[in-house]
């Protein structure tokens, strides 16, 4: 499928014609009415937008890991800092 342009409000000297395929276009399923359904379903069971889908767990899981684990070992580290220990163990 190719989609032709005709640029005809440029002066004649400047007059082109841009010819080009639809990139990225596969012809499959359309899944739009399927993730409307999904989602509004969730909302009127009060679920997130962010932890309606199945890959959702896949994705929050690590990044709640990173998250809260990052915000434990800063606030460690902090509390050693006032204590007078520039290292994560030990006395120093």
């Amino acid at each position: 499928m190719q989609l032709t342009i005709q640029l005809d409000h440029f002066p004649i000297e400047h007059k082109t014609t841009i010819t080009t395929t639809m990139a990225g276009f596969v012809n499959r399923e359309n899944r739009v009415p399927h993730y409307q359904r999904l989602f509004q379903e969730g909302a009127k069971h009060g679920v997130r937008q962010w932890n309606q889908t199945p890959r959702s767990k896949v994705l929050l899981y690590p990044y709640y890991v990173m998250l809260f684990g990052g915000f434990a070992g800063s606030m460690y580290m902090m509390s050693r800092m006032v204590l007078g220990h520039k290292t994560w163990f030990g006395k120093e």
